[in-house]
């Protein structure tokens, strides 16, 4: 892609009913022996994801560049990843290590406004608290370039979480 990040995906589960810790950490190791590429890891906060990713990125921290976890269920996550609600803040945390440019966040950013809210907080999920949705807008710590952006994602999400 732009950003010199092959697109891959590695699913770390074989089936809905398979959430075991030690396949997830096989799977990582499998694909990480594979390649000499960096690596942004990806989970949410529903099962073992966050502790499995930190784990494996702590142990890998030549490969793995960022662990991002999508707030599911608004539990805490470990020290050393980064929690996002939206893909807009997961651009912003790209952004804030070099891995994306101002203007593709701000792709992303138009892209979360013009999404349909089912899919933007799906019913699964729990919307951010005030506090948070105030970070995600004026009172977070954005690029200049991604202010006005941040102000109007916080906006929906204000709008969408009002009527949960």
């Amino acid at each position: 892609n732009r950003q010199g990040f092959p697109a891959r995906q590695l699913l770390l589960k074989r089936s809905p009913f398979d959430s075991t810790a030690k396949h997830k950490r096989a799977q990582l190791a499998r694909l990480a022996d594979g390649t000499t590429q960096k690596m942004i890891l990806l989970g949410d906060d529903t099962e073992q994801d966050p502790e499995v990713l930190t784990e494996f990125a702590r142990g890998r921290p030549e490969q793995v560049v960022a662990v991002l976890i999508h707030r599911v269920s608004g539990r805490p996550v470990p020290e050393g990843a980064h929690a996002y609600y939206t893909a807009w803040e997961a651009a912003e945390i790209e952004v804030s290590l070099g891995l994306l440019t101002e203007l593709d966040a701000l792709r992303v950013g138009m892209d979360v406004l013009e999404a349909p809210e089912s899919e933007l907080i799906p019913n699964f999920a729990s919307c951010p608290t005030e506090d948070e949705r105030r970070i995600i807008g004026a009172e977070g710590a954005h690029a200049p370039a991604l202010r006005g952006m941040a102000i109007e994602v916080s906006r929906r999400l204000d709008q969408i979480c009002a009527g949960i």
